[in-house]
């Protein structure tokens, strides 16, 4: 299905199509399982519950199409985009807390 957005749409309308386009985005959804760190020990990979492995830009790239469920994107004071589990009372589940791979 695809959706051509009309600027001249009443507000109400748009916003239906909007969460139409957000429902299709979310069902192809999927986790981080693990994650691979460098030496400095910060994330440079990450592996998806289907064993497909994206570096960071790539997973940023995904996670503001929705297509990662449990992450969002935040930006450092310096401007640099990072990956960042959503806030729960759970620390298992943070990124620096998944089990690694090589």
């Amino acid at each position: 299905m695809r959706i051509s957005l009309n600027e001249n749409l009443p507000f109400d309308i748009f916003i239906q199509i909007t969460q139409k386009r957000r429902m299709i985005f979310t069902k192809d959804t999927t986790k981080i399982v693990k994650v691979r760190k460098n030496n400095d020990g910060d994330i440079t990979d990450v592996m998806l519950q289907n064993g497909n492995i994206f570096s960071m830009n790539e997973a940023i790239m995904m996670a503001k199409d929705n297509k990662i469920e449990g992450v969002n994107v935040s930006k450092a004071k310096n401007g640099r985009e990072f990956l960042r589990s959503d806030p729960n009372d759970n620390e298992d589940d943070n990124l620096d807390n998944l089990p690694t791979f090589s």
